[in-house]
């Protein structure tokens, strides 16, 4: 006997249904090049359109993220495939392995699988006509429905006053006075319709970063263990900007390492980093290499031999190490001689010598540096250090060097004054103490 009932068409078939059938073609296909390539892997990444661009009507973001992840696999020589599907199912997927890798995803979500460091970097700013801005939950708030503002701020306890489908909107209401600030991403907003006039009038207040990523699925990963390095490594290479400072932000950086470290700096403490400085003088270069290598060893182990606990527990970085402790903005600051050597630390560091550091080599023909940005996946900090060179009462030349989280000095502070008003400093200027 026939069973009855209407047959199912394609156009009734159900969503998951078509879905699946979509992804596997996709997936077919990706066979396909496989063999043209030189039997190189076809990657399948899922994305959903509306995660590169939040909302933001403006299809140029969507094509920078696309011309940035061309760049990055074509330097790392592996072909690529997309497919647009729902954000909450392309998770899904992820964590089945059924797609090698989902982007742009914030590193708070929780994902299954491997982060890459940011291939974008949004900048958050609370916009308003005031020159200060009280708690954010004093405020009407407006935002993109359904964003990653939007959501940050729900788990702040703070719930917006309106959610504006698209940045377009977003400006006119604001306009129209529906609400008194909104939170936007900087880069995003300057692209939005409208809203370059509106901008120039506008006080900014910086709320925080978010790094976007792309988060490769742990089965790709443990087949591919080099490949995340690999792509991380060519980020900078493709997004030369990604991880620059500007003027404004150097400035502000500069001034307070100068106030909150440099300058509290005793003279006895600059004294005991000049006695070790004479000490290690001794050292031959075969001595501190030999040192390197058992401290990086040492720290890939989780452990610490008698050298490093005698750093660690000397007066030199006893005082550095209040000094972090009390001002959580800082989260390390160490003293080195003139060639890098470390002489005394608030942490632990990957290396012992900091000689071939950026962060020391920036310093040649100058007296300060502001680095740029880099990002802490374990802490989720943004820092940037401050390198300052010093001279002891005898005269000695020592180097500090100054971590800071940047969401924690930046936080509140209007650049609208900042960018008109504040000029960084001469770097080629005297500043030995």
């Amino acid at each position: 006997m026939k069973a009855s009932g209407n047959k199912t068409t394609p156009a009734q078939a159900p969503a998951g249904l078509l879905w699946r059938i979509t992804l596997l073609a996709v997936l077919l296909l990706c066979l396909i090049p496989r063999a043209e390539a030189n039997d190189s892997k076809v990657i399948l990444l899922a994305t959903h359109p509306e995660k590169q661009a939040e909302k933001t009507g403006p299809e140029q973001n969507q094509d920078d993220i696309q011309r940035l992840l061309a760049c990055i696999f074509k330097n790392v020589g592996l072909n690529y495939e997309i497919v647009h599907i729902p954000w909450a199912r392309a998770k899904r997927e992820l964590s089945r392995n059924s797609v090698d890798g989902i982007f742009l995803t914030s590193f708070s979500e929780n994902t299954a699988g491997v982060n890459t460091q940011p291939i974008y970097l949004e900048k958050w700013f609370a916009f308003s006509h005031k020159n200060t801005l009280s708690d954010l939950r004093d405020q009407r708030i407006g935002v993109i429905r359904e964003s990653d503002i939007a959501h940050w701020l729900n788990k702040q306890g703070i719930n917006p006053y309106i959610m504006a489908a698209s940045y377009q909107q977003l400006v006119e209401q604001f306009n129209a006075g529906r609400f008194d600030v909104f939170i936007a991403d900087i880069r995003l907003l300057e692209r939005a319709s409208g809203a370059s006039a509106l901008l120039a009038s506008l006080h900014r207040h910086f709320v925080r970063y978010m790094a976007k990523g792309l988060t490769f699925s742990a089965e790709f990963v443990r087949d591919n263990p080099e490949l995340v390095r690999a792509f991380n490594n060519r980020i900078k290479q493709c997004n030369p900007a990604i991880t620059d400072v500007n003027a404004a932000e150097s400035a502000i950086i500069r001034q307070f390492a100068e106030h909150a470290v440099i300058s509290p700096l005793p003279e006895t403490v600059l004294a005991r980093a000049a006695a070790l400085a004479a000490r290690d003088a001794q050292l031959s270069d075969t001595q501190i290499v030999q040192r390197d290598k058992a401290w990086q060893e040492n720290i890939a182990r989780q452990q610490r031999n008698t050298f490093m606990q005698a750093m660690m527990d000397n007066p030199v970085s006893a005082h550095l190490r209040k000094l972090s402790e009390n001002v959580p903005e800082i989260k390390e600051v160490f003293i080195t001689d003139e060639y890098g050597v470390l002489l005394g630390t608030s942490a632990l560091l990957s290396d012992y010598y900091q000689g071939d550091e950026e962060k020391v080599t920036a310093l040649t023909g100058r007296d300060s540096q502001v680095s740029d940005i880099s990002f802490d996946a374990s802490t989720g900090n943004f820092i940037s250090h401050y390198s300052r060179r010093l001279q002891a009462p005898d005269g000695t030349a020592l180097i500090a060097i100054v971590g800071l989280s940047l969401d924690d000095i930046f936080r509140g502070h209007d650049f609208t004054q900042a960018e008109s008003a504040i000029q960084a400093p001469d770097t080629d200027a005297n500043y030995t103490r």
